[in-house]
């Protein structure tokens, strides 16, 4: 038995991070690793095999380029200190005839594929273990040729949406639904009919990942699909054949399994989400499942009693029926958790550390996998048939590599446009060149191809065209003819308007996010200008203007540098001012100290000289007495003066530390708001997405919208966020509210439908945008209207008055939305009450001052709210936090009718109180927040499931009966605003028949269910399922 190997590697901060000023939450020291809550300090500590500091203490090889060490002391960890540790451990083992698989785990952007693939240079375990492998081979057998042969082909696969596709296959070319998985008692669980490509040296296996990363990228870049959603798995096949005197005597076979997992950011706890799993993403299903698959074979080798007869869910994704042999099977294993070092991604590295904890406990069986002699001749003969067939198949491929690369060599040599991907290993993958004349670009149709297909999302057929001078070299880019609004096209940022000359290093995005760069050949290439982040967050914040405030980052950054400045001015001026005083008044003393000396010296020698004149020596004493009372003056007044400089000096002090707080505190108010940005960002980009997405399948009503929303917490803090507004109908102004996760979770739905879609256009299937039956249209759509409380607004109240022992009875009290508006008002009293011993009510106390230290009694009643909106007038109640009640909410009761504008409730509750300075103070500064919640009424849910469950099926009609070129005609969804107001399609007859068919079915109650089950099986209607919407 042998555990899984865990290794965590921790990169540099990017660009983002940088930006938003984040700080470094993570530490290594030897194996331990450890993290900082941002917000509380705690550290948790964590100890792994090996702990990969990556962070800094780096610098670039001028000779080589390659990342190393800046110093002999550095603790930076290279990429090839990663392989010396565990790559070289894998080949050791697959040397020996085991199964190995090392695969990398953690977000999206921490490192992952860093690691495994590298980049330029710093080429990462997969590239460096294949050179290893031959130069292992080369030294084994230039000792003795004739006493081993080894055989050694590669695979490439991805699983994405559920779906396994093989890399070496073209995407045109690939089979409807992806490849079967399959297992065997001898083979255990492997991929059937996945192309296995035999391989004689490193520049063989390097040849094959690239032509497989380039069909990667075609199908990421067609599908629109996200390449850190989705599982690389490369697989090395090593089998070693042992000879004695010319004859066969042993036979090895290892499978090396090299597995780039997709961003782990979204993976939930596995228990708790185990019933959304059923009916949630596919996308979002392999992860999950890996995780429950680990906890319980963490748990098995724990031996807890609750996993003893658990079964490992293996079968549940097509990831964990691929990892079953790495995990908990006969393979030898390592992991590489990659986590950002940011205190931003604070959540999800800890959530990566405590999942690479529980893979480490995991114990494997691996054993050697070798052949006996007699067995060993057979399967020789069938190992050289499958080779022979294996070898036919390379030489097609190689004719085919070498033909597209005498293509690539000429496309190299013109004006062309290069694919910029948010992955780097995608990037400079596609190369289209243009041709003299006119080029279009656009997206493939059947019967009708462009001259540059780019099948991004938000493509249409003629989405571009090009004019291209041979001979003057001169290239310029027209925008959409129909609408350059509609179907958009940005260059360098800016939305193309009109005709525009294109230079070398251009960069131009098609339709939503597919960016090319324009190359001229000959010319220098600079690392910015396949900056994919920079581009799409340029287009996106303008879009974003709109939507936040016209106060600028950069302004408000001067005003604190200035202010910090003029403060360390301020104080280097006070410090100084207090030294220059300080020095004169020690001076002062010095000389008043020196007087007095002397002056205590004359006496003295007078006296002397007096002798026995008693009335010289009474007048002298008389004097000095004197002197000693002006001296004692004289220091009290110094002493007087030096307390008023130290308090002068405390004063500044005090006011240079809370200038200090306020700018640390804007400092603070500005990174959030820069995070802030950047998630609305982020939703703006999946706002365009689904949108695309529903009007490629047909749902060309439903519209979404980012948006910034102001929480509410129960003390009162205002807490912003970014929230989707989903319309299930453009034209009208009601929209449903998605939470940041929850959109994601819908988006993700969409793109599995547009997937398929996408594939039915490359298999030239007839599409339909129906759903399949089981699938609901407002689930995968975000469309449903849920039975949850909203927020009416909220109520403060001041209670200064209670500082006078004043009560406060029936006050009406504003109730106030998040934007401020005023949605009804509220009626409360609050009296304060002291009793003596005797339980007797005291009157008679002008101020809570007097009442420090002891017992006073508040009552609060909540009598009735009037004016709330309509909408939202079922179950109306009101909560609050009391002060010192450590969080605990006071509610009223439910308002008991459907629908009352005017609840009414006479909520009381008594709250005693020892009063304190913090109360006294509270009181005075901080008013009460009591919020009024309310929901939709059950005949307002039905209501709007009417009005709006028609639309759908407007949609589902309109896709069934238009191709795009018609859709272009009659849907404008270029401008939401105007759409929102613009009725978008006249009804067809089969619309009308449709609505008289529904009312008919509410008459005939005990027949609907009936005829909802015909209509989602197509015996019925138009065969739409789209109006179970709700």
């Amino acid at each position: 038995m042998s555990s899984v190997k865990v290794a965590v590697r921790v990169r540099p901060f990017n660009k983002r991070e940088v930006d938003l000023g984040c700080k470094c939450c993570v530490e290594m020291s030897g194996k331990k690793t450890s993290i900082y809550n941002p917000q509380t300090g705690q550290r948790k500590d964590f100890f792994f095999d090996y702990s990969y500091w990556s962070h800094d203490a780096f610098m670039i090889d001028p000779s080589t380029g390659m990342f190393e060490k800046d110093s002999p002391g550095s603790n930076y960890a290279s990429q090839s200190m990663v392989f010396d540790d565990l790559g070289k451990e894998v080949l050791d083992n697959a040397f020996e005839g085991y199964h190995t698989c090392l695969f990398a785990y953690g977000q999206t952007g921490s490192g992952k594929s860093y690691s495994i693939f590298g980049y330029e240079k710093n080429i990462g375990i997969i590239p460096l273990a294949c050179a290893e492998i031959f130069k292992r081979m080369e030294i084994s057998q230039a000792e003795d040729p004739d006493a081993i042969q080894y055989t050694v082909t590669v695979s490439m696969l991805e699983i994405y949406n559920e779906c396994v596709q093989d890399l070496f296959v073209k995407p045109k070319k690939r089979p409807k639904g992806g490849l079967k998985i399959r297992e065997t008692k001898k083979d255990g669980m492997y991929v059937q009919d996945l192309t296995k490509i035999p391989v004689v040296s490193y520049f063989d296996i390097d040849e094959q990942i690239k032509f497989g990363t380039t069909n990667r990228t075609i199908a990421h870049t067609d599908m629109n699909s996200t390449s850190s959603r989705a599982h690389t798995v490369t697989t090395i096949t090593f089998q070693q054949t042992f000879f004695e005197g010319g004859k066969p005597t042993n036979k090895t076979s290892s499978n090396i399994n090299l597995v780039d997992l997709a961003g782990s950011e979204r993976q939930k706890d596995t228990h708790a989400e185990a019933a959304r799993l059923k009916e949630g993403s596919n996308i979002n299903k392999s992860l999950s499942f890996l995780g429950k698959v680990i906890s319980i074979l963490a748990d098995k080798a724990a031996g807890k009693k609750s996993a003893k007869n658990a079964v490992v869910p293996y079968r549940e994704s097509k990831l964990t029926m691929i990892l079953k042999n790495a995990l908990g099977g006969n393979s030898k294993t390592a992991m590489i958790a990659a986590i950002s070092p940011a205190d931003d991604n604070y959540e999800e590295s800890l959530s990566t550390l405590i999942y690479a904890n529980q893979v480490k406990s995991i114990k494997n069986q691996a054993k050697k996998n070798e052949s006996a002699q007699d067995k060993l001749i057979r399967e020789l003969k069938e190992e050289n048939e499958k080779l022979k067939l294996m070898m036919d198949k390379k030489k097609a491929m190689r004719k085919e590599v070498k033909q597209e690369s005498k293509e690539n060599e000429e496309v190299m040599s013109k004006i062309r446009i290069m694919n910029v991907s948010d992955d780097p290993m995608l990037t400079g993958q596609i190369h289209h060149a243009f041709k003299d004349g006119v080029n279009t670009i656009g997206k493939a149709k059947k019967g009708k191809k462009p001259d540059i297909v780019i099948n991004g999302l938000g493509m249409v057929n003629e989405h571009n065209k090009t004019s291209f001078n041979e001979h003057s070299k001169e290239l310029i880019i027209h925008p959409n003819a129909e609408s350059y609004k509609k179907n958009k096209t940005y260059l360098n940022g800016e939305l193309l308007t009109e005709d525009t000359p294109l230079r070398h290093g251009d960069q131009i995005v098609f339709g939503n996010n597919t960016l090319y760069v324009v190359l001229f050949p000959g010319e220098p290439t600079e690392p910015q200008m396949f900056d994919y982040e920079a581009v799409m967050n340029k287009i996106l914040k303008k879009q974003m203007e709109d939507l936040r405030d016209n106060d600028h980052e950069k302004e408000m950054k001067d005003k604190l540098n200035k202010m910090k400045e003029n403060l360390d001015e301020k104080k280097k001026e006070t410090e100084k001012d207090l030294k220059r005083k300080q020095k004169e008044m020690e001076d002062a003393r010095k000389k008043l100290e020196d007087d007095l000396k002397r002056r205590d010296e004359e006496l003295k020698n007078k006296m002397k000289e007096a002798g026995e004149d008693e009335r010289k020596l009474k007048d002298l004493n008389e004097r000095l007495k004197k002197e000693k009372e002006d001296a004692e003056r004289l220091r009290k007044e110094q002493e007087g003066k030096e307390k008023l400089l130290e308090e002068e000096k405390q004063r500044a002090m005090r006011a240079f530390e809370e200038a200090q707080k306020q700018r640390m505190q804007q400092e603070i108010d500005i990174n959030l708001r820069a995070r802030l940005e950047a998630q609305l960002t982020s939703m703006i980009q999946m706002c365009n997405d689904a949108n695309e997405y529903c009007r490629a399948l047909g749902r060309y009503q439903y519209f979404y919208q980012a948006a910034t929303e102001i929480d509410i917490l129960p003390d009162g803090t205002k807490v912003p966020k970014v929230v989707c507004k989903a319309y299930p109908d453009r034209k009208k102004d009601f929209h449903l509210t998605l939470e940041f996760g929850e959109f994601q979770d819908k988006l993700d739905l969409m793109n599995e439908k547009y997937d398929q879609y996408m594939s039915s256009v490359y298999n030239e299937d007839n599409f339909s945008p129906e759903l399949e039956i089981g699938e609901d249209e407002g689930f995968v759509f975000g469309m449903v209207i849920k039975d949850e409380w909203h927020l009416i607004g909220n109520c403060y109240i001041f209670l200064y008055g209670l500082a006078m022992m004043l009560e406060i009875r029936k006050d009406l009290i504003p109730i106030r939305d998040t934007k401020g508006e005023e949605k009804g008002n509220l009626c409360y009293s609050i009296e304060p009450m002291v009793f003596d011993e005797n339980g007797e009510k005291v009157g008679m106390i002008n101020n809570i001052e007097e009442m420090l230290g002891r017992l006073i009694t508040i009552e609060v009643i909540i009598h009735y709210a009037k004016g709330i909106p309509e909408k939202w007038s079922s179950n109306v109640f009101t909560e609050y936090k009391w002060i010192d009640e450590k969080g605990k909410l006071f509610k009223t009761k439910y308002s008991e009718d459907t629908k009352n504008k005017n609840p009414k409730w006479e909520y009381r509750h008594l709250h005693n109180i020892y009063v304190s300075q913090e109360f006294i103070d509270h009181i005075k500064e901080s008013p009460l927040l009591m919020r009024v919640y309310g929901k939709l009424s059950p005949e307002d849910i039905e209501n709007l499931y009417e009005e709006f469950a028609q639309d759908p099926a407007k949609n589902a009609l309109l896709a069934n009966k238009m191709d795009d070129s018609d859709e272009e005609e009659k849907i404008d969804t270029s401008d939401p605003n105007l759409s929102l107001s613009k009725k978008m399609v006249s009804e067809s007859k089969e619309i009308k028949e449709m609505k008289k068919r529904l009312e008919d079915y509410k008459k005939e109650q005990n027949k609907l269910e009936k005829k909802k089950v015909d209509i989602q099986m197509g015996k019925g209607g138009n065969g739409c399922c789209c109006c179970n919407i709700f």
